[in-house]
């Protein structure tokens, strides 16, 4: 029997909190490297961006060891922080790209009525940017809610699996549960669906902006 209850919300909250964190810190982090043009943070763009190029495979071992250190295996949280940073570079290469086609003339209005740089991000940049976080909403939902392999290294404990983990039960070597894979996975589709419905208008904008002007 499939508890779908419980791995949709396991999967919601691994999902949201993830993409909320990459909001928070995909922005942060990109606004100062689309903005400074010197060596040092065209390094650090370089960087970040290289880590797209890393499969996270790679890693995996070390990576494991390492969660497992921390006690974070089986929690959450550490699930939130894998995917953040598995994310955080598409995330940057995507903000970045439609940073550097934002004027600065909008935050510089607001450095003069008295904001700091950071309020004036918030209030002036942020909000303009809305197809750049629609875009890494929708991408880092993708690969988080169907994603296979972290939810099978790090959340073993039965009460913390998501929906991938969970249809994967009704597939045996002998034998498939069909009457049950099949309705799990129609319904696992639906919230992202009704998510790219909703933004389905700022994401073309926000791969263009990151992929061309970037």
């Amino acid at each position: 029997m499939m508890r779908f209850p419980t791995v949709l919300g396991n999967t919601l909250l691994i999902t949201a909190s993830a993409v909320a964190v990459l909001v928070l810190f995909g922005s942060l982090a990109a606004y100062p490297l689309a903005r400074k043009t010197n060596r040092i943070y065209n390094f650090l763009y370089i960087y970040f961006i290289a880590g797209i190029m890393v499969p996270f495979q790679l890693a995996m071992v070390p990576l494991y060891r390492f969660v497992n250190a921390l006690h974070l295996v089986n929690t959450y949280h550490g699930a939130v922080l894998i995917y953040s940073a598995i994310n955080l570079p598409m995330a940057i290469f995507l903000y970045a790209g439609f940073l550097k086609a934002t004027p600065r003339e909008l935050e510089e209005a607001a450095w003069i009525d008295g904001c700091s740089r950071f309020r004036a991000f918030w209030v002036a940049v942020f909000p303009i940017v809305k197809p750049a976080t629609a875009t890494v909403a929708v991408l880092c939902s993708l690969s988080t809610w169907n994603d296979f392999i972290i939810p099978l290294l790090f959340l073993q404990d039965q009460d913390r699996r998501t929906i991938t983990i969970e249809l994967y039960m009704f597939v045996g070597e002998h034998v498939t549960n069909w009457s049950l894979l099949f309705p799990g996975m129609v319904l696992s589709v639906i919230p992202l669906l009704a998510a790219y419905l909703f933004l389905q208008k700022y994401i073309i904008k926000g791969i263009a902006a990151g992929s061309v002007k970037g």
